[in-house]
């Protein structure tokens, strides 16, 4: 993964519209801003996603599991050591669509479900634990030739119909992300001010906007344990993402 230690960004309009720019330095904020100059290293972003990864640090567990802040406020893991999947649609078959109009077909998360059964059937190396969250599925793959970019997880990936865009921000990234804290969106909190530099944390509009965050949204969890499929999974930093996401509570809300 690639999260530059120090940035800051600056909003410029060019040809009528604004795009960031992005500064970095791996020796101090400082020497970030001081690199503001023509030779600067400096990216232009039109996109929300992007590489580097332009969010403040929360904290580090180690080289491959950073916690960082999204641009709409929620924490993040960044990981290169679990393979995380968002699922948000799950395809429907031709024979599903006939018993689903004489009321025999079975749910997207049924045949979410079965597809996983298929593969860890096919694969006993494999290991899935399936999360409900509150527009689709979040899964964790475990298994030999699973690691980033593998011709193995991106096969698992189309299988399981993970959702392109996550696919491709796991390329750009270099990382596998998982949010870890409810979105702001369903407290109709205004949105979070747009992060200027890595030491965001810090700036009194943010803190205020923090702590506002945290009150609005505590007693919501991120996702919902309901499945272990295949091989157990017994991982240090999966058991840290059921605790910071409170998937292992049951009937809170999903947020």
């Amino acid at each position: 993964m690639r999260i530059p230690p120090y940035w800051i960004c600056e909003r410029r309009l060019v040809h009528g519209k604004y795009v960031r720019k992005y500064y970095i330095s791996d020796i101090s904020l400082e020497d970030a801003r001081l690199s503001r100059t023509p030779a600067a290293r400096h990216v232009e972003s039109k996109e929300s996603y992007h590489t580097p990864i332009y969010e403040p640090v929360l904290a580090v567990s180690d080289a491959g599991n950073v916690v960082t802040r999204n641009h709409y406020g929620c924490r993040v893991l960044n990981t290169t050591t679990v393979c995380f999947a968002d699922v948000d649609a799950v395809p429907n078959t031709a024979s599903n669509l006939i018993r689903t109009l004489f009321g025999r077909g079975r749910s997207p998360e049924e045949r979410l479900l079965a597809t996983i059964h298929s593969l860890t059937a096919q694969d006993s190396t494999l290991g899935v634990r399936v999360y409900r969250t509150v527009h689709g599925w979040r899964l964790v793959l475990a298994g030999q030739g699973i690691s980033l970019q593998s011709p193995r997880m991106q096969q698992l990936f189309q299988l399981l119909n993970v959702d392109a865009r996550y696919a491709r921000l796991c390329r750009l990234q270099r990382c596998w992300r998982a949010r870890i804290s409810p979105k702001p969106f369903y407290r109709g909190l205004k949105r979070f001010p747009l992060p200027l530099h890595s030491d965001w944390e810090s700036d009194p509009a943010a803190a205020s906007w923090i702590q506002h965050y945290e009150s609005a949204t505590s007693g919501l969890a991120v996702c919902r344990l309901i499945a272990e499929i295949g091989i157990p999974i017994n991982d240090p930093i999966v058991n840290w993402h059921d605790e910071a996401t409170s998937a292992l509570i049951p009937n809170l809300k999903l947020g």
